[in-house]
């Protein structure tokens, strides 16, 4: 009788613990949290910007112990994204999120069981992830980074108009890794929007970060007025390296990278996850990722900013209300063309 008594003392005494420390069945518990498997192109300034801001969202709805964020990278390579899918998989993740074009497309053919939503894609349709922005279906949602194309140019020309006010037609540097699906898609439907604003795009392929010194240095010697970089991984990770061999000013897609670059211009890359972070949050809270329209930046989250020490370099005078000018005629001007066509 005495045994007896002991044993169920002893079982009340780890059942009690069990009640009041629920740390001895921490993995129990941590299978039980959502787990948000994130997969970036590379680490340069844009994604991881916006991986942060996805981060933030997360955490300030589920705070860091009550969600589990895995985060890797691909480091351009296709192969390593492949493979950091197929682990993903293995885990079975409550979601995964692709950050960037390709470690989408990868996600998206790895793991179509598992609702994926995406960050930083210039052109999801183009890149066949959806048919259709509204209810894109294949269990798959996410933020696109790019503003209106014909914002795009007409920003483009009132900077150029700045940096070579004496011209009339411009040609400008774009440097660009065939790999990337972004660019290429971006290459095929601005070359002729700038076209029609008298910007003839010049592309250099560029394969690794590697090679990103020597195509500044071949496209500064066919008589640009500038380089235009737009969301490409592979310019965007060695960006400094480009812009120090340029002897041409160089305009760059994502307002991170301005310490890297003479002028940038687009939506806040910290913003657009944010966004992206909101999807998910709202599939984790029970709706479907292919009920969630694709998102797009709006006119109003464009920014223009400068690297001032870049424009001494290149001798070129241009103030903060002279940005904000070009930014309200850019928007102007597509909003006219947009009431144009109605």
């Amino acid at each position: 009788m005495k045994k007896l008594i002991v044993s169920l003392s002893t079982l009340a005494v780890i059942a009690l613990a069990l009640v009041f420390f629920p740390g001895c069945s921490n993995d129990q518990n941590s299978s039980a949290l959502p787990k948000i498997c994130i997969l970036q192109t590379a680490n340069h300034p844009a994604l991881d910007k916006t991986v942060q801001g996805i981060k933030t969202s997360l955490t300030n709805k589920y705070s860091q112990q009550g969600i589990t964020i895995v985060t890797e990278s691909a480091q351009s390579n296709p192969t390593l994204a492949k493979q950091i899918a197929e682990k993903f998989k293995r885990q079975n993740p409550s979601i995964v999120v692709g950050v960037g074009t390709m470690p989408t497309q990868t996600l998206q053919a790895t793991c179509p069981n598992i609702p994926l939503v995406f960050a930083s894609v210039t052109d999801p349709k183009g890149a066949g992830l959806v048919k259709e922005p509204k209810n894109p279906k294949n269990n798959i949602t996410g933020v696109s980074n790019t503003l209106p194309l014909n914002l795009q140019t007409k920003i483009l020309v009132l900077l150029l108009k700045k940096i070579a006010p004496v011209n009339t037609s411009f040609a400008l540097g774009f440097p660009y890794d065939p790999k990337e699906p972004n660019s290429l898609s971006l290459i095929r439907l601005l070359t002729p929007l700038a076209k029609q604003e008298g910007i003839t795009l010049k592309p250099q392929a560029v394969s690794s970060t590697a090679e990103v010194p020597q195509a500044a240095a071949k496209l500064s010697k066919l008589g640009l007025q500038a380089h235009f970089v737009s969301n490409d991984s592979t310019i965007l990770s060695s960006l400094i390296n480009f812009t120090q061999t340029s002897t041409v000013p160089v305009i760059s897609s994502d307002t991170d990278t301005i310490n890297s670059a003479t002028l940038a211009f687009g939506p806040s890359q910290t913003k657009v996850g944010q966004t992206a972070g909101e999807l998910i949050i709202s599939i984790l809270n029970g709706k479907k990722a292919s009920e969630l329209d694709i998102l797009y930046p709006t006119l109003e989250d464009l920014e223009i900013v400068a690297n001032e020490k870049d424009l001494k370099r290149f001798k070129i005078t241009l103030s903060n209300a002279e940005l904000a000018e070009i930014k309200k005629e850019a928007i102007r001007l597509t909003e006219t063309k947009v009431d144009s066509k109605s």
